[in-house]
């Protein structure tokens, strides 16, 4: 694994419009070396062309795309480069922004049959923590410390469980593997493995899917998106032996940084999700949860701005379209009054001719497709989640009791209007937050319980990615 870390700046040469050019890659960007003087004179002339058309379609909306760029690197490696179409000419010297990067040995795998990708960092220890790898043991002599000692173990690879993209089963486990540094400050080391392995070889585009989905889910669990992973290996699996002889280097994202790192850990761990997690990949695959709403890093999590406000209002309306019917949110009483009316409408249309007909007819069809309020959707999500929620909505509100729950519905129904119908000027009250507060763990209540986590391991999700200084209650 080591032989493909190649470092920067990495040099070689590429092939570019039937063309070898030579190449040096650093910092995100391909620069293409014009392979001879003649080459050189026609990249310039080239230059000119480009300004032209430039000029000839600055207004034009036509989306530039990507491309891929085969190269040989310097350490005889094959890679491919993943770049922008949209390249800058400086006097006949080409470059690119490279969005990522794939380095393989091509005697072992190519772009075009992948089996499976595992991925490493932080987030990844703090989903799966890395102690598992050690045993410790304190020995006592006469009621006094003697010595202790560490013992690093191989654990087993845990599967998750599998799910379905493009007709390809992607299985999910996870694993630590334990490191002894000889003569190093830090003599032994841990890190977790989070593996995803294919049904059947996969190209390099479908690869880079499954990325997105494992980087959706550490994005979900953690309730932010900057997080961060180190490259991503790839592998061919021959005569039943994994082979990491490729590996995936995204380079041109811009990460926040985060700067609250010991609320960093704070995440939905696999204490809490263990098998389901599988189910949350799937939904996450199938574009099934929303994910626009995440704060960007833990210092956004403090404040509520309007677009996050926003944001929020549409991920309840997704979650709830997603998860319940939304026939069955108006009470028994409503539809008895909807009904009601409906008789005397119907009793009046016939009561009258021509043009009050009509409006009447109007009325009735106006009545019939009335939607469920926002409000009430909200309504019917919380007392769903009730018991999930009850130490938070305790916590959130000093005095709760049930009825609390049609108050924070009508707060927020009014504020969803009023953002809905432009009116960007919300009226927001300290008991808004707390609303606001309520709605975000509303989200994570809903999904987690509709793919069967158990409520005590929701409520332990909710504390530890909010951060609630709060106690729960051990499940009987």
């Amino acid at each position: 694994e080591d032989n493909l870390k190649i470092k920067e700046p990495i040099m070689g040469f590429a092939e570019y419009k039937t063309t070898e050019y030579p190449f040096i890659y650093e910092n995100g960007i391909l620069k293409l070396m014009p392979p001879s003087m003649q080459a050189w004179y026609q990249e310039k002339n080239n230059l000119f062309e480009h300004l032209a058309n430039l000029k000839k379609n600055i207004h034009s909306t036509e989306w530039t795309g990507y491309s891929n760029i085969s190269a040989k690197a310097h350490n005889g490696n094959d890679i491919i480069f993943y770049v922008s179409n949209e390249s800058s000419n400086n006097n006949g010297f080409i470059s690119f922004s490279v969005i990522y990067f794939y380095e393989f040995r091509p005697s072992v795998i190519d772009e075009k049959n992948i089996d499976g990708l595992f991925v490493t960092g932080k987030e990844v220890n703090y989903f799966y923590t890395p102690a598992r790898a050690f045993e410790s043991k304190i020995y006592f002599k006469d009621q006094k410390l003697l010595s202790t000692s560490v013992n690093m173990k191989q654990e087993k690879e845990i599967v998750l469980g599998s799910y379905k993209y493009q007709n390809v089963d992607i299985t999910i486990s996870i694993y630590v593997v334990p490191t002894f540094h000889s003569n190093s400050d830090t003599p032994l080391t841990a890190q977790s493995k989070m593996n995803f392995r294919f049904s059947k070889s996969q190209n390099l585009d479908f690869t880079i899917d499954v990325f997105q989905q494992c980087q959706n889910f550490f994005f979900y669990i953690c309730g932010r998106t900057n997080v961060k992973f180190d490259d991503i290996y790839v592998y061919k699996i021959i005569n039943s032996i994994r082979n990491n002889d490729g590996i995936i280097r995204i380079t041109s994202k811009e990460i926040e940084e985060e700067k609250d790192l010991k609320r960093s850990t704070k995440i939905i761990k696999y204490e809490y999700l263990k098998e389901k997690t599988c189910l949350l990949f799937s939904a996450i695959a199938e574009d099934a949860i929303y994910l626009q709403n995440l704060c960007s890093s833990i210092q956004a999590t403090h404040s509520f701005d309007t677009a996050r406000i926003i944001l929020n209002f549409v991920a309840f309306e997704r979650e709830f379209r997603n998860l319940y019917n939304d026939d069955t949110v108006r009470s028994n009483e409503y539809d008895e009054i909807k009904n009601k009316i409906l008789q005397h409408l119907e009793i009046l249309k016939e009561k009258n001719t021509g043009k009050k007909k009509k409006y009447v007819k109007s009325f009735i069809n106006l009545l019939r497709k009335t939607e469920n309020k926002y409000g009430d959707r909200m309504s019917k999500a919380l007392s769903d989640c009730e018991e999930i929620l009850l130490p938070f909505l305790r916590d959130n509100y000093k005095s709760y009791e049930t009825k609390t729950i049609e108050e924070i519905c009508s707060r927020m129904n009014k504020l969803r209007n009023d953002s809905a119908h432009g009116n960007i000027d919300l009226q927001i009250k300290c008991i808004h937050m707390a609303d606001f507060v309520t709605l975000e763990n509303l989200l994570y209540a809903m999904r987690l319980k509709s793919i069967g986590v158990e409520l005590y391991d929701i409520q332990k999700s909710i504390k530890n990615l909010k951060n609630y200084n709060i106690h729960i209650s051990e499940k009987e």
